[in-house]
């Protein structure tokens, strides 16, 4: 069966509100005479008003930006065929230059369904593209998994142009009325965000943004803008209880934020205007002292009272890249956790085997391999090390599963002796005013955190097959002491 779709009034950005459907008997005489299975020609006018146009027409500095019908638009219709019940895709034909009427704001869709089962159900999607190319299901043609391809979404390109003629999902579900398309009303089925970005020292940096991650939870999204002053993206719509983070590059810096009890809502265009925090990733020399939070982005304690991530480790040291860990060639920095792992962890249930391949008997401080040594001692089924475990194990509140660290950073692990040294070589009048380890050990309380307490703290460093090292923050001295003995654990991430 032929049918001819005629759309009005599609002026709105997001091509929004009702659409009320008549149906034409100019071709009542030419159906009659063919005869059954022929494909009949329906023509069908579709009426659209709109409600509520001031929170579903977007606009920008005064000027109202719309969607017009093209050459080369197309509506897709899915339903089911009479015989087998097999549910079928059908696309219109392009829209030419005549089939378009009203400065752009109606035109005229021509579009044939073969054999349509009297009254099964259809989804008719526009534009054409957000439909997906094939159909694999039986009796189901209204499935948003075999229809809509959301795909689509996984990947844009920020403007308004691209969103209005490739993203603007609008969608009608109903039933054939003996097989004709009834009337119905589409309505937009995604939520437009529309986002400016600043720094956390209150500067656009929207307009050098080349790389916008968002994710919600189930959906992902990806957007490559170039040199834009606003980014459209076109989402599902996102519920108040659910989280939203984003993280943003210009090429120079990473961004990183969460958004909670932020509604996204169907057919609405949403402002969203944030302040990104800067990745622990780029942090540098000036950054010590400043808090790593559970979203992987840093900043200074109680300078950015919007932020609502948990806040969780001390960035304590800041060098060259691959100075920080053994481990990588990118690491660049160290950072402590707000509180202890433990107060009183052995370094291993055995204290005459050697755990580790390396020893460092006299020049400690310069073992690097804290978390090498770590993954090696959490995974020695052969004997327990119980600080090492403590580390790697670091909950840092109620809420949060053990071993979880933010994103962009390494896991937790306990610190090598020389790890130890040049977090606290480093924090040495930048945390206080002793120019000493007491700069570190005292830096903590004044950030939320708890203090490192006057007592020992284990290192990852093995001293020989019965000993290993630790740290007094009571005097500032290295000692090497039995493995079973207890001592306190502070966990470390690498960044």
């Amino acid at each position: 069966m032929k049918k001819t779709i005629k759309f009005f009034s599609m002026a709105a950005f997001a091509m929004l509100g009702a659409m009320t459907v008549s149906c034409s008997s100019d071709n009542d005489e030419l159906l009659s005479e063919q005869p059954v299975n022929k494909k009949n020609l329906v023509t069908t006018t579709v009426t659209i008003s709109f409600d509520d146009a001031t929170t579903r027409t977007l606009t920008d500095d005064g000027t109202t930006l719309s969607n017009k019908f093209a050459e080369g638009d197309k509506i897709v219709v899915f339903y089911n065929e009479e015989t087998t019940y097999s549910a079928l895709r059908a696309e219109s034909e392009a829209l030419a230059a005549g089939d378009i009427s009203a400065d752009g704001k109606s035109a005229t869709f021509t579009i044939t369904l073969t054999n349509p089962k009297s009254a099964s159900g259809f989804r008719a999607i526009y534009p054409y593209n957000m439909a997906k190319t094939s159909i694999s299901i039986i009796n189901n043609p209204s499935e948003d998994e075999y229809t809509v391809d959301y795909s689509k979404l996984a990947t844009q390109d920020g403007t308004l142009a691209t969103l209005g003629t490739q993203l603007n999902l609008a969608m009608y579900e109903g039933f054939l009325t003996d097989g004709k398309l009834p009337s119905f009303m589409l309505a937009n089925k995604l939520a437009i965000a529309k986002f400016k970005i600043k720094d956390n020292g209150g500067n656009y940096v929207t307009n050098t943004i080349t790389q916008l991650n968002i994710n919600d939870g189930p959906n992902g999204y990806q957007v490559r803008p170039s040199k834009q002053e606003v980014i459209y993206v076109a989402m599902k719509p996102v519920a108040t209880s659910q989280t939203i983070s984003f993280s943003a590059a210009t090429g120079l810096m990473n961004y990183n934020r969460s958004v909670t009890g932020k509604a996204l809502t169907a057919g609405h265009i949403s402002p969203i205007n944030l302040t990104m925090y800067p990745m622990a990733s780029t942090a540098t020399e000036t950054d010590k002292g400043k808090l790593i939070c559970a979203d992987g982005h840093i900043h200074a304690y109680d300078t950015d009272a919007a932020c609502t991530a948990d806040r969780i480790a001390l960035i304590c040291y800041v060098g060259d890249a691959g100075k920080a860990d053994a481990s990588s060639d990118n690491y660049k920095g160290l950072a402590l956790a707000l509180t202890d792992a433990s107060t009183s962890a052995a370094w291993c249930s055995q204290k005459s085997e050697t755990c580790l391949v390396d020893r460092y008997s006299t020049e400690q401080t310069t073992d690097m391999a804290g978390i090498t040594n770590t993954m090696s001692l959490v995974f020695n089924h052969d004997h327990t090390h119980a600080a090492a475990s403590a580390a790697s194990n670091y909950k840092y509140n109620n809420e949060v599963d053990a071993g979880t660290h933010p994103t962009g950073t390494s896991e937790w692990f306990l610190p090598s002796a020389g790890q130890w040294k040049k977090m606290i070589d480093a924090c040495k009048n930048v945390l206080g005013t002793k120019n000493s380890y007491e700069d570190l050990r005292d830096g903590f309380s004044g950030v939320g955190g708890t203090n490192l307490r006057s007592d020992t703290y284990w290192s990852s460093t093995e001293k020989s097959a019965s000993r290993a090292w630790r740290y007094r923050f009571n005097d500032s001295g290295w000692a090497e002491y039995y493995k079973d003995d207890v001592c306190s654990v502070r966990a470390c991430l690498a960044f």
